[in-house]
């Protein structure tokens, strides 16, 4: 049995449905499956790499948005048909006119498709049916042989939409061994990021990794470090994703931040090592307003982090009980994430506690080793013809 693992953006570029695809591919291989992973290339020529253990297509396209979508529906949908003899399964991450698009090309070829939805409001069906030629979106959805919901709130999002009765398998995503917890490791992570950013030895190190934009709350985060700074001086905060000087948000965002950016704030930007800052912070914060899942959060647990996270209903309720492998705040409530984060940086016997029932929470559930084994029931059953209904369920938090 192969798979093809089709995402307009894989990884070096940030993103983190491609992410996942790229460590599910990797997993995949570790089970015997063929796999091959088919993305876009902007402004480079067409190339083949294996840096993620299994071959990766990445097709030429322009860099501009909406070019490089059509070019890389086009090309996708061509290389799919020429190559139609390395891949039995096909596996879209994510919206894109190419993985609408390939849909066809699996149903004419025979082939078998699995879509998995990866942002509420974004990529579920409702959200495609009112954007612009939403019925069309619906038809191309439609022509795929099963979905993937990722969380409660992405099952709900697929759930409540009248036009698709879609068979639907609920499958969380997985943390992939690269983010890991041991003392010596986070030892010496520390001591390389304390060297990196030229910070104190006694330095309390406070982290978050993703995008720097506003559906992250990160706003809100800044808004909480004046009274996190003041109490607890030798905090530090490392703020880790890629971000645009150009936009609003930034702009607000070095408004708020003040004079502790480049003193006590970092942004650091896109990082090629995110389990280094994983392994040496105190407190992993994760102050997202709109989620599927919080692929971020549990490497962060995984490391043996304390985490402090927002609640998003659907969503982090299913991951952490709150007090025992992490801490729950409302959203906006930026009070109650400093006070969260305070308490931990001060309470070491908490910290301790919360970070170890965190890393035993991502083994007993998230292990990527463990998700690759339910996709291997599901494509095996696709292939086999004996598709059920749900024979897969999320675990409970």
């Amino acid at each position: 049995m192969r798979v093809c693992m089709l995402a307009e953006k894989l990884p070096p570029e940030f993103t983190g449905s491609g992410k996942q695809a790229v460590f599910l591919g990797k997993a995949l291989v570790g089970k015997g499956l063929g796999t091959i992973g088919l993305c876009s290339n902007p402004r480079c020529k067409p190339v083949v790499d294996e840096t993620w253990g299994f071959p990766i297509v990445r097709l030429q396209t322009s860099s501009r948005g909406w070019l490089r979508s059509f070019e890389f529906a086009l090309k996708s949908t061509l290389w799919l048909l020429k190559n139609r003899r390395e891949y039995d399964i096909l596996h879209v991450h994510g919206y894109s006119w190419g993985g609408l698009t390939c849909s066809v090309v699996a149903k004419l070829l025979g082939k078998k498709a699995v879509y998995k939805i990866t942002l509420p409001g974004e990529d579920d069906p409702e959200a495609l049916f009112k954007s612009r030629v939403g019925r069309l979106k619906i038809f191309l959805l439609n022509q795929f042989d099963a979905f993937v919901s990722i969380s409660h709130r992405v099952q709900k999002h697929i759930e409540d939409f009248r036009q698709m009765h879609p068979k639907l398998f609920a499958i969380p995503n997985g943390v992939d061994d690269r983010f890991s917890y041991s003392d010596a490791t986070n030892v010496e992570a520390r001591s390389r990021l304390v060297d990196r950013y030229h910070l104190n030895e006694d330095v309390r190190i406070i982290s978050y990794m993703g995008s720097i934009e506003y559906r992250k709350g990160i706003d809100v985060l800044a808004k909480a470090w004046p009274s996190i700074i003041t109490r607890i001086p030798e905090s530090r905060l490392l703020l880790a994703g890629p971000f645009s000087e150009q936009t609003r948000f930034h702009q607000q965002l070095l408004t708020i931040l003040g004079e502790h950016l480049g003193k006590t704030v970092f942004l650091v930007g896109n990082v090629p090592d995110p389990e280094l800052y994983y392994q040496a912070s105190d407190v992993f914060v994760f102050p997202s307003r709109n989620e599927s899942f919080g692929n971020v959060l549990l490497e962060a647990m995984a490391c043996g982090r304390a985490c402090v996270a927002t609640l998003i209903h659907g969503v982090t309720e299913s991951i952490i009980v709150d007090g025992h492998n992490g801490i729950v705040v409302n959203q906006e409530d930026h009070k109650a994430l400093a006070d969260a984060v305070i308490n931990i940086l001060k309470d070491y016997r908490l910290k301790c506690q919360l970070g170890e029932n965190a890393v035993k929470t991502v083994r007993e559930r998230y292990c990527m080793d463990t998700i690759a084994d339910k996709y291997c029931v599901l494509y095996q059953s696709l292939v086999s013809g004996k598709l059920g209904n749900a024979p897969l369920h999320l675990h409970e938090g």
